[in-house]
This record gives structure tokens, C-alpha cells and sequence, in this order.
């Protein structure tokens, strides 16, 4: 018999058919650092400390001097008022802007922003968090978890965000300037408790451009104990990942896929080990070095984890195995303003600036701008959404396009405005501007080009581009779209800071005639037609260069007219070229090139790959999405071989089809509850039960509970005096809570004695502040900048009376804006006045997704959700009305997550009570679990095989006393158990 020990209430093991064995898996990490739940303005607490590095006065060095070169911010919480100088630390932040004017480096629980040498004092700096291991005893495997993220996706050349140790950088990404995804990414490392390990952020973007420009991001880091049960230096996390189940198939000085690195440095590295190609971009892991410069083939500096490392359009392979080759870190090689990807995807020659459609085009909308209408075929107008009641996409080209009159040609450009109050539809040579329903009616604006000179029906590539100029941030953003004879056929939705935009190639056989027309629309990314700094750029090319294998934006292939058939097959000689450049035989009539059960034709006709029999690479094979939009059964799914996730609803076509619980791949949600099929499974409700959702569960809800009466229901209503109270990031629940005064019944609403109007608490008592105000959602906050000079940070707030035990929960909670400008708005969660969960939101963004946090809440415990006007750049209040609120549900998923990914352990889990041996006896085919116990209590052990779907081996088991055993008879099929038990 073996008995081995571990420490772990969910053990592992798997069973071979010759023998068994045993491996327990430690599949719950300790984390031992948070970055954003442990921000503070006392440096190093809790090991952390923030500052930042002066790149520019440090020898402008990849690496540096730990020590001396990190520079901690000064003072800190209880040390008088923000200076910008021997006190940077504002009350929730760490800053150093003094002017206004620069250094931009700021630091709070997540949002960050270097500084530029750009702006002043013309020096780079990079953010900094930094962790000190002191906690550890010794040398420890941990893992990282790390996150950087664009949070002003309003322009900018990107940042770049990375880990270093002991000042040696580890890894780093660069991301683009309007990336609000980002990346989030585990390094396994072994560290000393002596060691230094910093996030950094840099100003410096995927280009290499190092300038400051809309640099505000998120940062978080997560430092997690890393068990490594058979001591081969890989963590057991890691290997399971790559082959679960069995931690003897992946070894430190091994390469299983062959690729040039050893197991461990694909560990280090966080590359795929099973894959020798991680990212997919035609290069093996061995030569991507992600060292940041490209030296040869061999040593492209490229990151292994991002197909396209400089964010051109143009894959890392391709850039440096296919002609015309490019530098993977130079996204615009020849200097003609068209990315390499762009270029080498339609037709031109990256390498060559006199190669481009600017140059090959026989129509240019800003070269053949004019005042006269019908020049060059030109004309210039616009439409009355409002008026002509046509719709919000197509319409007909001849009665809804209104041309401007020649009198409205003013200078250098159309407009129609006449007063300086509206409406502010104009068109320059490259500017534009549409109106909004604030300002009367919904005008597009309409470049048009008749193609009179096109002579027979021809392929063309109309190259297109729109952008913001006004990048103010009262806008929610603008449409540029383009229709051909009045049908949309291609459109980008930019955000109202968006000023680098997009330039998109849409292919089309033009006839004599046809009608192009270029839109702008005030439609931002909320769907709202408000007008707000709608000011852009749009122009136009009609370029005849179409490549040999032409993709529209949305990757459906475009068949050119006269492409041809020319060997019968029903399949266009164009489409065929794009699987198989050079020859018309591989694809056939009656073939199946892929052999997935879906004739070539048939693949055509979805305009799936023919060569792939799951094209994309969702689980189903392409003969079973048929792309009717209609679930008929798992052979007929009506989904598309081209989305993962056909509905959009966050769950893959294929665990719609094929998972536990089944839903429809069609529908976002499937039962019609008002929640979406992904968010009913990860809250463990049914997604085809219209009476099985998180509603069920809830036990409180601060929209529908919403009254004038405080107390009601466990509800109260009030503010935070951020100003008064010391403005630190935590607080007093009681002492710092200022509830309303006064509720229904107790006379006419004054903002003083009575603060509740009949629908809303408001303590504005003359138009002019303070703002603060609460309704069942709008709520606002107050600046220091409004009356009277105080920061008052708004409160939802529920006590928990109504529990009788401490209780697992779920917190849903959301904020977004709802008047679309200003700097933005910060939202947080907070239990007992400690922070749990907090976002800072850009000023345009009415669309802020919901987040849920879980905590085990005991009676009369507070939850707040609060609402400052933090921005993304300061704490002013302008523009900040919003949308707040939370509910709170008692239903706990299994493997439930917080946002940053931690694992929740609920209260009465089997978080306390821990295996401590186990005894496997190979002979008798028996295993036996021992672990510590109360007397007279009782325990359920449970058994899974993919940790979902749970079954009791025995409930009710008796206490053994101060140690409980359970034995089970184990078969001998080959298959991976884990096992919990539960008091």
C-alpha cells in the first residue's frame, strides 16, 4: 500500500488499466498578492509599493538597477494634502500630475498611466507596481496572473505592459491604443523572498513609438503559491492544463512538440507545450523570442502568444516568410500611410510607398473635392433619417438623398448650418459632420459618386476610411458606413475619441450607374443618434487592384465578375484559388476535400473552408452547421461554420449543442428570461427553463426595492463625504455613511431637512450643487469643483439582516454613464466598508458590462456599491450622471470565479475540511481517504470526471471521531476522478 499526503480538499487521481496510480493535484492555489484589492497609500504594505522609473534619465535600458532605479511615490495616506510633490498620494490614487500639464503618471487600485517624453518634463516613465516576496519562507514556484489593458481607447500608438523580477524583464506585451481587451497572462517563476517583482507599464507602443498619447490603462497583477506535487520544477496547474490528468508526460528538459524549448522554458515562457506553434502565425515557438527587436529567422523577437506581434494586419509568419517580406515590428513599412497588412491583403506592395490605392485608384473622394455638384461625378449631400422614415440601414438612393444647394458651399466646404445652433451637417474635403436628435433631426451626411465612367459591369476595391477629429469626450461616438445604390454593404462604429479610426477595403462589381454612397451617421456605440463633438474624417477611393484571393471585412470570399468556372465544377475559379492558388483539380462536383461530410460545392455555398472540416474550430464539423439560422437537431444546428459563437451570446456552438445543459446556437437566449444562455450556465441556472434563472435566487434587488423609506427592506440611501472624511480608499461604514434625510410624508423636498423629492434622494438646493443624487438607477456624484468644494461619493447600501447564517452570494453590480461626456466615473463595491471590486469607466461609455463578485456574507453585514467622480485623468465632476446597481443572489456555482479570476470558496465548502492521506491499495483495488474531524459531525464525499457534474458516494457519513476515513472499490477504466467531501 502508498499513502501520500495532501493538502488539498479536491483530490485527483487517475487509473490505468495495468495498475493504479495515483496523483493528487493541488488544483486550488493559494494567492498570497492581490495588486488591486491591496492598493493602498501606505507603501509597502502587504509587500506592495508603488512608483516608477525615469526611463529617460536611467540610460533608456531595457533592464535596470532594482533598487536605484525604482523611484516610490512620496508620502502617502495621513500625510497631509496632495502636492504633487512631498505628498502624491490624492485619497485614492497615487499622482504626480502638478499642472495639469504633465507628468501624466498616475497609479490607482487598477488604473494606471506612464508619462511620455513627450509631454512634461520631457521624460518617459514607467508605472510601476511592485511586489516584495517577504511573506515566503523560502524559495517558492508561484504563479503571476497579470493583466494589462488600453482603458482611453481614444487614440494613441499603444502601451506596452510587462513583468520584470529584480529589475530583468520576464515577459512583456504591447497592445494598441484602442485595445480595451488587452491581454491577461500566467508566468510560472520561482522566486526568493528576497525578490522584486514589478508590473510594468510603458508608454511605448507596438510601433516602438515611445510618445504619450490617451495612455491610460488597467494593470493588475495576482501572485498565487504554485504546488508542484512530483517536484519536476512544472507546476502541477500548468501540466494539467496541457495534460490532464497524468504529471509524468511533460518533463523540464523535455519538448514534446518539438519546437526547440524545453518544457520549463515554455513554462517561463507560457507558451503551449503541446503546441509548436502557440499563437498559430506560422512560426514556432523555438524563434519567437519575445525579446521586442527581430534579428533573423531564427530570432524574430516576436511574442509567441500574439499572431500578429505589431498589430498591422499582417501575421508574423507571413511578414517573415512571404513576399514581399516586412519587419514583424513596423507596421507601416514603406511610409505611405496603408499598414503592411492592409497593403499585402489587397493587392499592393508594402514595401513600395508609390504602391498603394491612393495611387492606383481612378477615383479619389478628397482629390476631386469640389463646390459644384455633379464635378467628377461627385455630389454631396445628405439624408433625413427623421423625415423620410426610411429605416436605420438601407434606403432608396434617389428620394432619400438630399443634395445641398449651391449656396450652402461656404469656403471650403458644405454646410448647413445657418444660425451656429443647427443643424451641423457638413462636408469638406475630408471633414464631416452629421446631426443629432439633440439638435433636431437625424441627418447623415453623403459623399456620392455616380460611376458614369465605369463602362461594363467591373470588380473594384473601394477603399474606404472614417475617423474622429472632435476627440472630445461628450461624444458617444459616430458610423461611418457605405452603401451601394442605398443597400448597406459595410460599416465601423467608432468611439468618440477614436482618432486614428479604420481604413477597410470592400470589393464590388460596380455596373454603369450604380450609386456609391460614403455615410456618416451620429450613431455611436451605445445606438444612440445623439450629436455630440461628432466632428470626423471620411474619404474615398474606387481602386481597380483586386488581389488574387479577395476577402471582405467580414472574411467572406468576393468573386470577382468574370472570375469563370473554367473546369465545370460549379465552383468559381476565384473561390477555388483561395484554398489552392495553382490548381482547379484538388476541389471537385461530387469531391469533399476535407472529408467532413460536406460536398465542395456545399462548402461554397457557406462559403466554408473546404480544406478544414471544422472551419472554425468550434467542435462541430461544418456539415452539421448548415447556416440556416435554425436548430433542427446536432446534425442540422443552423449555425454558421464560420463563428465559434454564432449568436453571440458568450457560449461556443458547440457547447450549446453538445454541453450540460444543452442550448440553442442560434438564439442568444434560448428560453426568452431576459439573461443570456452563457450568463444562465456560469450562474448555474437553466438557459431553457423561462422559470429557472438568477431571479429565483435573489434576495435583494436595488431597482425594484428602491423607496423613499430608509431601511426598507434592508435598503438605505445616502453618501460618502470623501472630502471630509479623510478620502481614504476604505472607511468607516457607519461613521463615514451619510444617509438622506427625510422620505415620503415629511413635506416638500428643500435638499436640506428633506431630501427626497417623490422619485429621487437630491441634495441640489439652488442649481448649482452639490450634484449628488439617487434614484431607483441615475445617481451623480460630487466634485470639489462644484459647490460646496466636496467630494461626495453616492451609496447604495444593504444590510443583511435578513440572513440567519453566514451565507455564499453573488453580487451582480454595474455602472455605466448615461450623459455621455466628461472624464469618466469610478464605481465600487465595497463589504464593511473594504474594498471588493471596483472599475473606472472612460466618459462615453453607456455600455459597461455587469460584474459578479461573490462573498460570504454574515448577518448584518453592509454592501455598498458606490459611485466617485473619478476619472480616467481626475477627479472633477463634469458630466458624471450615471447608472448604478446591485442584486444580490444565493445562487453559487460550482468553480465559481471573481472577476480576476480567483476562485471563491464559499462559506460551508470543504474549504476547512482537507484530505490528509489517502491510501491506494493496487491489490484490492481499494482507496481509502483520512482526514481530520469533529466529533459528531457528518460528511457527503462526492466524485466527478470533469468537474462540473458532481455525484455523492455517501452522504450522511458519520464522524470517526478526530479522524474520519471512506474507502471506495475503484475499476480499472482509464480515466481521470476527483474527489471533495463536504461537512
Amino acid at each position: 500500500m502508498k499513502t501520500i499526503r495532501s493538502s488539498s480538499w479536491l483530490l485527483t487521481f487517475a487509473l490505468g488499466t495495468s495498475a493504479l496510480s495515483l496523483a493528487p493535484v493541488a488544483v486550488q492555489s493559494q494567492v498570497i498578492a492581490t495588486s488591486n484589492t491591496e492598493f493602498s497609500g501606505n507603501q509597502g504594505q502587504n509587500g506592495w509599493s508603488n512608483g516608477y522609473r525615469n526611463y529617460t534619465a536611467t540610460a533608456e535600458t531595457e533592464n535596470y538597477d532594482r533598487k536605484a532605479d525604482f523611484i516610490p511615490y512620496a508620502g502617502g495616506a495621513g500625510q497631509g494634502p496632495w502636492d504633487g510633490a512631498g505628498q502624491m498620494w490624492t485619497g485614492t490614487a497615487w499622482d504626480l500630475n502638478t499642472a495639469s500639464a504633465g507628468p501624466w503618471t498616475f497609479q490607482g487600485p487598477s488604473s494606471v498611466h506612464p508619462n511620455g517624453i513627450n509631454s512634461p518634463p520631457n521624460e518617459e516613465h514607467w508605472a510601476i507596481r511592485r511586489w516584495e516576496a517577504t511573506e515566503l519562507t523560502g524559495e517558492s514556484l508561484v504563479a503571476i496572473v497579470w493583466t494589462v489593458r488600453k482603458e482611453n481607447t481614444g487614440g494613441g500608438n499603444g502601451v506596452t505592459g510587462g513583468i520584470w523580477i529584480n529589475g530583468k524583464r520576464l515577459v512583456a506585451v504591447s497592445i494598441l491604443g484602442n485595445d480595451g481587451r488587452g491581454v491577461t497572462r500566467t508566468n510560472y517563476v520561482s522566486i526568493k523572498p528576497t525578490d522584486l517583482i514589478d508590473l510594468v507599464l510603458t508608454p511605448a507602443g507596438p510601433d516602438g513609438g515611445r510618445g504619450d498619447g490617451s495612455d491610460g490603462s488597467i494593470t493588475t497583477m495576482r501572485i498565487e503559491l504554485a504546488p508542484d506535487t512530483d517536484a519536476d520544477q512544472l507546476p502541477d496547474a500548468w501540466e494539467n492544463l496541457y495534460a490532464p490528468g497524468d504529471l509524468a508526460k511533460l518533463k523540464a528538459t523535455g519538448d514534446a512538440d518539438a519546437d526547440g524549448l524545453t518544457e520549463l522554458a515554455e513554462m517561463l515562457l507560457g507558451s503551449d507545450p503541446t503546441k509548436s506553434d502557440t499563437d498559430g502565425d506560422g512560426l514556432a515557438d523555438g524563434v519567437e523570442t519575445n525579446t521586442g527587436k527581430f534579428v533573423s529567422a531564427t530570432d524574430t523577437g516576436t511574442d509567441p502568444f500574439k499572431k500578429d506581434t505589431d498589430g498591422d494586419g499582417r501575421s508574423d509568419g507571413d511578414e517573415i516568410k512571404v513576399a514581399p517580406t516586412t519587419d514583424p515590428f513596423v507596421r507601416d513599412t514603406d511610409g505611405d500611410n496603408f499598414l503592411d497588412g492592409f497593403e499585402a491583403a489587397a493587392g499592393h506592395n508594402p514595401k513600395d510607398g508609390n504602391d498603394n490605392p491612393e495611387t492606383t485608384a481612378i477615383v479619389k473622394s478628397r482629390d476631386e473635392f469640389s463646390g459644384v455638384q455633379g464635378e467628377n461625378d461627385w455630389f454631396y449631400g445628405y439624408r433625413n433619417v427623421t423625415a423620410d422614415k426610411q429605416g436605420n440601414k438601407d434606403y432608396d438612393p434617389q428620394t432619400a438623398f438630399v443634395p445641398f444647394k449651391p449656396e450652402e458651399f461656404v469656403g471650403a466646404q458644405w454646410d448647413l448650418n445657418t444660425a451656429a445652433a443647427g443643424p451641423w451637417d457638413e462636408i469638406g474635403r475630408e471633414t464631416t459632420h452629421p446631426n443629432g436628435s439633440n439638435s433636431g433631426q437625424v441627418h447623415w451626411t453623403v459623399r456620392r459618386w455616380v460611376a458614369n465612367k465605369v463602362t461594363k459591369t467591373t470588380p473594384y476595391a473601394l477603399v474606404w476610411h472614417v475617423r474622429k477629429t472632435n476627440l472630445g469626450t461628450s461624444g458617444n461616438g459616430v458610423t461611418g458606413a457605405l452603401h451601394i445604390n442605398g443597400k448597406e454593404v459595410d460599416k465601423a462604429v467608432l468611439a468618440g475619441t477614436d482618432g486614428v479610426g479604420v481604413i477597410r477595403a470592400y470589393y464590388a462589381n460596380l455596373s454603369p450607374g450604380d450609386i456609391v454612397d460614403l455615410v456618416l451617421r451620429p450613431t455611436g456605440a451605445n445606438g444612440q443618434d445623439n450629436d455630440g463633438q461628432d466632428g470626423s474624417a471620411n474619404w474615398l477611393l474606387i481602386d481597380p487592384v483586386v488581389p488574387a484571393t479577395p476577402l471582405q471585412p467580414d472574411g467572406t470570399v468576393f468573386i470577382p465578375a468574370g472570375a469563370g468556372d473554367t473546369d465545370g465544377d460549379g465552383i468559381p475559379d476565384a473561390w477555388e484559388k483561395v484554398y489552392f492558388a495553382n490548381d482547379l483539380t484538388k476541389l471537385s462536383r461530387t469531391g469533399d476535400a476535407d472529408n467532413d461530410g460536406l460536398k465542395d460545392p456545399d462548402e461554397f455555398a457557406r462559403d466554408s473552408n473546404p480544406t478544414l472540416a471544422d472551419t472554425d474550430g468550434d467542435g462541430l464539423n461544418d456539415v452539421v452547421e448548415t447556416a440556416t439560422g435554425k436548430f433542427v437537431s446536432v446534425t442540422d444546428t443552423g449555425s454558421s461554420p464560420k463563428k465559434t459563437d454564432t449568436d453571440g451570446d458568450g457560449r461556443s456552438d458547440k457547447d450549446e449543442v453538445l454541453g450540460k445543459p444543452t442550448s440553442d446556437p442560434n438564439k442568444l437566449d434560448t428560453d426568452g428570461d431576459g439573461f443570456s444562455d452563457s450568463d444562465e450556465v456560469t450562474e448555474g441556472t437553466d438557459p431553457n427553463n423561462k422559470a429557472d434563472n438568477v431571479l429565483l435566487y435573489l434576495i435583494a434587488n436595488s431597482i425594484t426595492e428602491f423607496s423613499g423609506v430608509q431601511g426598507t427592506n434592508g435598503w438605505f440611501n445616502g453618501y460618502r463625504n470623501f472630502t471630509a472624511d479623510g478620502g481614504a480608499t476604505n472607511y468607516n461604514p457607519t461613521v463615514d455613511f451619510i444617509a438622506y434625510k427625510g422620505g415620503p410624508g415629511q413635506g416638500t423636498w428643500d435638499g436640506d431637512a428633506q431630501q427626497w423629492n417623490g422619485a429621487a434622494w437630491n441634495l441640489n438646493i439652488g442649481g448649482s450643487g452639490p450634484w449628488t443624487s439617487q434614484g431607483a438607477q441615475d445617481t451623480h456624484p460630487n466634485g470639489e469643483n462644484s459647490f460646496p468644494n466636496e467630494e461626495h461619493w453616492t451609496v447604495r447600501r444593504w444590510v443583511s439582516t435578513e440572513l440567519s447564517k453566514v451565507t455564499p452570494a453573488a453580487i451582480n453590480w454595474q455602472v455605466r454613464k448615461t450623459n455621455l461626456g466628461g472624464d469618466g466615473v469610478s464605481g465600487a463595491l465595497y463589504v464593511n466598508g473594504k474594498l471588493l471590486d471596483s472599475i473606472t469607466i472612460d466618459g462615453p461609455n453607456g455600455t459597461n458590462p455587469v460584474r459578479r463578485v461573490y462573498a460570504n456574507l454574515t448577518p448584518g453585514d453592509i454592501v455598498d456599491v458606490t459611485l466617485s467622480p473619478q476619472g480616467i485623468n481626475n477627479r472633477t465632476d463634469g458630466r458624471d450622471g450615471s447608472i448604478t446597481w446591485f442584486t444580490v443572489d444565493t445562487r453559487i456555482p460550482a468553480n465559481s470565479r471573481q472577476p480576476d479570476g480567483a476562485v471563491f470558496v464559499p462559506a460551508g465548502a470543504p474549504a476547512g475540511v482537507r484530505f490528509e492521506s489517502t491510501t491506494l491499495d493496487a491489490a484490492r483495488k481499494q482507496i481509502t481517504f483520512a482526514w481530520s474531524s469533529s466529533p459528531g459531525a457528518s460528511y457527503t464525499v462526492e466524485v466527478s470526471e470533469d468537474l462540473k457534474t458532481w455525484s455523492v458516494l455517501r452522504a450522511g457519513l458519520p464522524s470517526g471521531g478526530a479522524k474520519t476515513t471512506f474507502t471506495e472499490n475503484v475499476d480499472s477504466a482509464k480515466r481521470m476522478k476527483f474527489y471533495r467531501i463536504r461537512q
